[in-house]
């Protein structure tokens, strides 16, 4: 949040998420400097809505304030319960002035105009009380801000869902990948997906991949009705779209599902309608390792 603009940007040899491009996010007016000394400061100085900000915690933009999400999406509502008090009072205290304004130029007040519903009208010395009691509760409001604690200690962050949620608003992961727990491909003796290219050497076209299955569609072979199925499988370095025959199917079919955790041997092969893509094609001799 400190960093990042609308757009995507480069500094300091890193690429920083454009903002705009998170979804449900849109523009955003630029931000006061002044606003990125706390998470209450931000608060205070931006005018966010509720919803914008929550997509902002989810996605990570406020870790570098405050690392645990979910106990800093717990206390959004709090903030946004003093912001509507100071959103409240600032209007009022407008029109007071305004009133003000009208009896200092021999105007009488209307009462439609200012929704005046006490018998008698207010004169100079109770409307200057009635400012001084909102900016009262103005200051108060923004102390109050400025006083919410986040409670890291007590709620505990969720690694899973949080990853979930960046694949979600960021169409990526941005603080790991859920199969960090699992190690890299390497340690499963597997190619990176990111590495897997289609060779005139045979032999190099079978490889043996590792990573998490997603997309997975069931269907029938059109020759014969049996089950194959087609899925994704990705790693921390990219994704793969992989066939999965009625023969293979037969072997490991069951293992295969969104979701499950998988190394696969196969054949790399010519993706059809793409002239450098490729996919993998899983073999008769599947090992299936969860």
């Amino acid at each position: 949040i400190e960093r990042s603009e609308n757009r995507f940007t480069g500094k300091d040899s890193s690429i920083y998420f454009g903002l705009s491009k998170i979804k449900g996010v849109g523009t955003l007016p630029k931000m006061n400097k002044e606003s990125m000394k706390s998470i209450g400061e931000f608060m205070l100085h931006t005018d966010f809505s509720e919803s914008v900000i929550r997509t902002l915690v989810e996605v990570g933009a406020f870790d570098s304030k405050i690392q645990n999400r979910a106990a800093l999406l717990a206390v959004i509502p709090d903030y946004f319960s003093e912001k509507s008090v100071i959103t409240k009072k600032e209007k009022e205290i407008g029109i007071y002035r305004e009133m003000l304004l009208d009896l200092e130029r021999g105007i009488s007040l209307d009462r439609k105009k200012y929704k005046i519903t006490t018998k008698s009208l207010p004169d100079k010395k109770k409307l200057l009380t009635k400012i001084a009691d909102a900016e009262d509760k103005v200051r108060e409001a923004k102390e109050n801000i400025r006083q919410i604690i986040v409670p890291s200690e007590r709620i505990a962050d969720d690694k899973d869902w949080n990853l979930a949620r960046e694949l979600e608003l960021l169409g990526m992961y941005a603080s790991g990948h859920p199969l960090d727990v699992y190690g890299l491909p390497q340690d499963h003796q597997c190619l990176p997906i990111s590495e897997l290219q289609v060779s005139q050497d045979k032999n190099a076209n079978y490889q043996s991949i590792f990573g998490m299955v997603t997309k997975c569609r069931n269907v029938k072979q059109k020759s014969d009705g049996k089950d194959m199925c087609f899925f994704t499988l990705s790693d921390q370095t990219g994704e793969v779209d992989c066939c999965c025959f009625a023969s293979s199917f037969a072997l490991c079919g069951r293992a295969i599902s969104d979701g499950a955790v998988l190394k696969l041997n196969g054949k790399v092969t010519k993706r059809r309608g793409s002239d450098d893509g490729c996919q993998f094609v899983l073999d008769n001799k599947v090992d299936a390792a969860l």
